[in-house]
C-alpha cells in the first residue's frame, strides 16, 4: 500500500477499460438488489431457475431452508470485500453458463471502502 492519496477527476473523457460505463456484463439479466430485497424476492414467488450471487448468512439460511421447494441456481460470495470481489466475475460468469433464466445478486454494503467493487457492479448491471 502506498499511503498516497490519488485524485479522481468527475469525469472521463478518454475510453480505456475500466473507464466505460459497461464493463463485463452477463447476457443474461442482472438484478442488483440490497439484502433485504433479495429476502422479499425469495420469499415471494421466484421464477424457477432464477440465479442467486449472494454473500450474507441471512440469504444463505433462507436458501438452505427452503431447498426442497425452490429450483435456485445458486452460488456464495465471500463476506468479507477481497473475497467478494475474487468471486464476481466468476460467479456472474458460472450463473450466465447455468440454466438460469435472470441472475439476481446481493449487493454489498456502500461504505467507501467498496467503492471500487460497487463500481464494477454498475457496470455489470449497465443496459
Amino acid at each position: 500500500m502506498l499511503n498516497i492519496e490519488v485524485d479522481e477527476p468527475d469525469v472521463h473523457t478518454v475510453a480505456v477499460p475500466g473507464n466505460v460505463k459497461a464493463h463485463y456484463q452477463p447476457s443474461k439479466p442482472l438484478t442488483l438488489l440490497s439484502t433485504e430485497e433479495l429476502v422479499a424476492r425469495l420469499s415471494g414467488q421466484c421464477e424457477a431457475n432464477t440465479g442467486v450471487l449472494y454473500y450474507s448468512s441471512q440469504i444463505e439460511r433462507m436458501i438452505s431452508e427452503n431447498s426442497a421447494n425452490n429450483e435456485l441456481v445458486d452460488l456464495k460470495l465471500g463476506a468479507d470485500k477481497a473475497k467478494y470481489a475474487q468471486g464476481l466475475y466468476h460467479g456472474l460468469h458460472q450463473l450466465d453458463q447455468s440454466s438460469a433464466t435472470e441472475i439476481l445478486l446481493e449487493a454489498p454494503p456502500t461504505a467507501p471502502e467498496w467503492r471500487d467493487v460497487n463500481d464494477r457492479l454498475m457496470r455489470a448491471a449497465a443496459q
